[in-house]
């Protein structure tokens, strides 16, 4: 027990020189840098207990063209130890082993590359690439304390150790299956820490992969299976916007790699608006999350030595597809008895208020496009007309509305009641088959006023006749037989 207690307080000081040199003395990491390898640090479980996982194993190696082959090789027998990068100039960090069951030489040189760009790790599955990476988000990274309580930093850097591997041999394709990968049993890394502090470790991490990975209802795991979602125009804040409740409930606080998508979240429901008119494409979505180290990257990796990961990332991606609804087009046709159909203003007033105003051209037309939605159709009101009514229109997402409003002038009739002094008796009789024209006083004479604003009628028994149905205006009442005009308004 004695030399335990050595190592751990070894171990300890490793450590903090480990966490706090990088972070107060040193810029982070990058891709290009070179670093010097080492295999230091006994773990010690709180338990004042050693790591193993000793043994001939059979393993999966994977190609830098996404291929696979087995190999066999024997296990470090010793105590475990942590695999330490130490970056030219820079502090030191404990990285872990993505490549398992390759040498891993002391004193080694070794240089970087970002973990999208290194041909090794950018050809390993989907699956098992997503695995490594979630768990060194919620794994062991310097400058964070341990989440578990009786456990320790050594318990936490090999849990996650196992972790990765437990996904780097395919033992593990979710935080919740494991099983075997027909080389080894799917427990082969665990039950290095079944019953240790260690196993509590193990389990933190796995179900905060478990509850990470959970996605809003409304959003896909892929492109291939994201279904459409329209943002419909807002007027008034002058975007496109759509409302999306999370059935599932995931407090997911996303976000949109789109610079012109932002998300609002309220618990359960989403806001999606956009700036930016969207034709049909497929949205990333990602969560927030504060990564707790230097973006990753892999160091070392070929056909010799292993592949040593340090820093995060985060692969996680959710999808929706996107697009900004369409306008409709609106076509107006005015007409008017008087043929009066340019410049007449028109209202369209939609479902919230938000009001839109138009003017007829030469030719008594409006042509525009509305985003879809019901509006109420209003004409300025003029004095020489009767009084149209709003009617509703109905705007259809790449559709055309047609329109015709016709203006009726209003109108009425002239009466004329037609005497005559009877000189001889003193008496004032009726005058029958009296002729008169009546047309507008703009105009000449009868003859050259349109046939529409003029009449010609005749007195009956009563000496009276009635005109028929004039527009407004003023009118010359002429009687044919005799000379002299009366203007009537």
């Amino acid at each position: 027990m004695i030399k335990k207690t050595n190592i751990l307080i070894f171990c300890t000081i490793m450590l903090v020189m480990a966490v706090i040199l990088p972070i107060c003395s040193f810029a982070a990491p990058k891709e290009g840098d070179l670093c010097t390898t080492d295999y230091v640090g006994t773990l010690v479980g709180i338990d004042g207990e050693y790591y193993y996982r000793a043994g001939q194993q059979k393993s999966i190696r994977y190609n830098n063209d996404g291929t696979t082959e087995t190999f066999v090789h024997d296990n470090f027998d010793g105590p475990r130890k942590h695999y330490l990068i130490k970056p030219d100039g820079q502090g030191d960090y404990y990285g872990y082993c993505v490549e398992q069951g390759l040498s891993y030489p002391d004193a080694n040189r070794y240089s970087s590359d970002g973990w999208e760009n290194d041909k090794y790790f950018s050809s390993l599955p989907l699956d098992v690439r997503n695995g490594i990476m979630l768990a060194t988000i919620f794994g062991r990274q310097p400058n964070k304390e341990v989440p578990v309580a009786g456990c320790n930093d050594d318990d936490w850097y090999w849990a996650t150790q196992v972790v990765i591997w437990e996904y780097q041999q395919q033992l593990r394709t979710t935080p919740t299956k494991l099983a075997s990968n027909g080389l080894v049993s799917g427990d082969y890394f665990r039950n290095t820490l079944e019953g240790r502090p260690a196993e509590k470790c193990y389990n933190y991490i796995l179900d905060s992969m478990a509850e990470y990975q959970k996605l809003p209802s409304f959003a896909s795991a892929s492109q291939e299976s994201a279904s459409v979602n329209v943002l419909q125009w807002d007027a008034d804040d002058a975007l496109w916007r759509l409302a999306v409740h999370d059935e599932a409930g995931v407090d997911a606080g996303l976000f949109s790699t789109n610079p012109n998508i932002k998300i609002q979240q309220d618990g359960s429901e989403y806001t999606i608006t956009s700036t930016k008119a969207l034709t049909e494409q497929d949205i990333v979505l990602k969560k927030k999350i504060t990564l707790p180290s230097h973006d990753m990257l892999i160091w070392g990796g070929n056909s010799n030595t292993q592949a040593i990961a340090t820093g995060t990332g985060d692969p996680l991606a959710f999808y929706m597809r996107l697009r900004t609804e369409r306008p409709g087009n609106f076509e107006l046709q005015k007409k008017s008895e008087d043929n009066s159909i340019g410049g007449i203003s028109f209202r369209m007033t939609d479902e919230n208020g938000q009001t839109f105003d138009f003017v007829t051209d030469e030719n008594g037309v409006i042509q525009t496009q509305l985003y879809p939605g019901t509006y109420e159709l209003s004409e300025q009101e003029i004095e020489k007309y009767r009084a149209v009514e709003d009617r509703i229109v109905q705007i259809l997402e790449d559709g055309t509305t047609k329109v015709q409003v016709e203006n009726i002038l209003k109108k009425g009739m002239i009466q004329i009641k037609k005497s005559l002094n009877d000189t001889s008796t003193g008496t004032v009789i009726d005058e029958i088959g009296a002729l008169f024209q009546i047309y507008p006083a703009e105009f000449e004479d009868y003859d050259s006023a349109p046939v529409e604003f003029r009449d010609l009628i005749t007195t009956d028994g009563l000496g009276t006749c009635k005109s028929k149905e004039l527009p407004l205006g003023d009118y010359v009442v002429h009687q044919v037989e005799k000379n002299g005009n009366i203007t009537v308004s």
